[in-house]
């Protein structure tokens, strides 16, 4: 691998300084691959589109450029070096002018004041999704004092004396169940039978 440093200028389409370049060579056939610190993208080029971006210096415009291909035994014509250039402005591997600079900022800043009037119902990614149903601390608080009184000291006691009785009384309920089915004389020849029938020798 070896890095690739471009001169700088202007007046033509220019690659911005900042922008690594390497070259790759993998099972014999070379490419570059383009790294954009700024949006830690990475953008792969072939050898020839690698040498037309060289002369994206900033002083030179498309005519020159082709011109110069020209001598380099590349054919290319002014259009053709245009819309490469458009192809690498639109993915940011080109310097913008000023004018530029301060439209993308400007744009930047009302679609942030945009998002922060305007808050929506759903944040996230899709498969992580949050959903935003209002500030809980408000509701909170305006709960709170209504329910107080269910986090004191009496009102715990009271609760555990509750528990206690409904303990005792469901065992009672039980027990006067469990003998009144005793009972029952229904119940009683059902015994009684299954008595007799346990006597019986098998066969």
């Amino acid at each position: 691998m070896s890095s690739i440093a471009l001169t700088s200028g202007a007046g033509g389409p220019r690659l911005r300084p900042e922008l690594a370049i390497v070259e790759q060579v993998f099972r014999g056939e070379t490419s570059f691959v383009v790294k954009d610190p700024a949006t830690q993208k990475y953008f792969r080029f072939r050898p020839v589109e690698m040498g037309v971006m060289r002369y994206f210096d900033g002083s030179r415009t498309p005519e020159e450029i082709a011109a110069a291909l020209a001598a380099d035994g590349v054919r290319l014509t002014a259009r053709a070096v245009e819309g490469f250039a458009r192809k690498l402005a639109s993915i940011g591997l080109l310097e913008r002018t000023l004018a530029e600079r301060t439209t993308v900022e400007l744009e930047r800043i009302r679609a942030d004041r945009r998002r922060r009037r305007r808050p929506t119902l759903f944040r996230g990614e899709l498969l992580r999704m949050r959903w935003s149903f209002g500030d809980p601390d408000a509701m909170f608080n305006r709960t709170l004092p209504s329910v107080r009184w269910m986090f004191t000291r009496g009102f715990v006691v009271a609760s555990l004396v509750m528990s206690v009785r409904c303990r005792s009384s469901v065992a009672r309920t039980v027990a006067n169940c469990a003998s009144a089915l005793a009972s029952c004389p229904l119940a009683a020849r059902t015994a009684s039978s299954r008595a007799v029938e346990s006597m019986m020798p098998t066969v």
